[in-house]
């Protein structure tokens, strides 16, 4: 059962970076969403005029925002986990898997802390970084897939003691 939810998990962290990750808001209202995609690849936004630049005619400012090495391993690790759950069988791939998940996991923490950072400093906290769905998900779908990892390789554990095949550890007399 677990060999199809590790993969079928990873899948989903994919499809995830499709979701609105981070938005950006001054005094309550969202003036940017940003998906995982976007962090990926970089993306040009437009910069809505705060309510002091406004005046007749002015558009707002178009931002060419760079790729985020953070988000690209990322999805790099959320495809490793999906190649894992397919090339390693047994406690290798249960192992991989929790690896992966572990960094991808550390990586999101990561990544929102220096997006944070970022906003904090450019704008010297009016605007405010909120983490979005995408977000959520992809943490909440590598914790998963740490978690159905670990229980495989406990079930794996427990049925090799029980077939005999591994003795446990006896302690020193």
């Amino acid at each position: 059962m677990t060999k199809k939810i590790s993969p079928a998990l990873f899948g989903i962290v994919i499809l995830c970076f499709f979701l609105p990750w981070f938005s950006v808001s001054c005094q309550g209202q969202k003036i940017i969403t940003v998906t995982g995609i976007q962090l990926v690849t970089g993306t040009t936004i437009e910069e809505p005029k705060m309510p002091l630049e406004l005046g007749v005619n002015q558009k707002n400012e178009k931002r060419k925002i760079e790729g985020e090495p953070i988000a690209i391993l990322i999805l790099l690790a959320a495809i490793a986990g999906l190649g894992l759950n397919f090339l390693l069988k047994g406690k290798r791939r249960a192992v991989g898997s929790v690896a992966v998940g572990g960094a991808g996991i550390s990586l999101l923490l990561i990544l929102k802390l220096k997006l944070d950072k970022n906003i904090m400093k450019e704008t010297g906290g009016m605007l405010q970084l909120n983490s979005e769905i995408g977000f959520f998900l992809t943490a909440l779908l590598f914790i998963f897939a740490i978690g159905v990892n670990i229980y495989s390789l406990i079930q794996e554990r427990e049925m090799s003691l029980i077939m005999g095949k591994d003795k446990p550890d006896q302690p020193d007399q």
